[in-house]
């Protein structure tokens, strides 16, 4: 066997995952894809309900602006996580 296509050197050779297989990288993309629904479409819609009454329009646009950032860079860490392999 030849030593350069090892796959305990080298990483995976063609045709094998350096992860879990197709079940966990099912999971994991579901549990970004919760994750991203949750940040952009379900908590800003909270915020936005909560303090409709509570806040001029502009505190209020700007928390929510705020918070979808702090989303945006939070599951941008969490894809390059994946996307190099690593457990999270």
């Amino acid at each position: 066997m030849d030593d350069a296509a090892s796959p305990s050197k080298n990483g995976p050779r063609d045709g094998e995952s350096a992860g879990g297989g197709w079940g966990a990288a099912v999971v994991l993309g579901a549990l970004v894809m919760i994750a991203a629904v949750l940040g952009f479409v379900v908590i800003p819609h909270f915020i936005v309900t909560f303090l409709s009454s509570r806040a001029v329009p502009q505190t209020r646009d700007g928390l929510v602006l705020l918070w979808e950032a702090v989303a945006f860079v939070a599951l941008s860490w969490v894809f390059v996580r994946l996307q190099r392999g690593r457990a999270l």
